[in-house]
């Protein structure tokens, strides 16, 4: 309004490339919550036994009669392969949001 921008323009300018950083947190947050769920997925999935999520699957590793440690770790580090690959794209939305905001351009 005050730089001759519609609602629109303003919304699309200034308050949207101001939320990325915000967006980008929240969207880490939830997708690493929903990929570590182990509660609601041991609970809803108990009685389908063919389908399993990946911390349960983890947990099967676990409690067979020999932990074999080196199936279990490298599974691990495969489970948390999404998760570091989700935060290293989503990271450069959040280092941008710390500069974006004092900045006037």
């Amino acid at each position: 309004m005050m730089d001759g921008c519609s609602r629109q323009e303003a919304i699309i300018k200034v308050v949207l490339p101001l939320s990325l950083p915000m967006l980008a947190t929240v969207f880490i947050y939830c997708f690493i919550i929903g990929w570590n769920e182990y509660l609601f997925a041991s609970v809803f999935l108990k009685q389908y036994p063919e389908f399993h999520t990946l911390p349960l699957a983890l947990q099967e590793l676990f409690v067979s009669k020999n932990a074999i440690w080196d199936r279990i770790m490298a599974a691990s580090m495969l489970t948390l392969a999404p998760i570091v690959i989700c935060f290293l794209f989503a990271s450069r939305f959040m280092k941008d949001g710390k500069t974006d905001g004092g900045v006037k351009g």
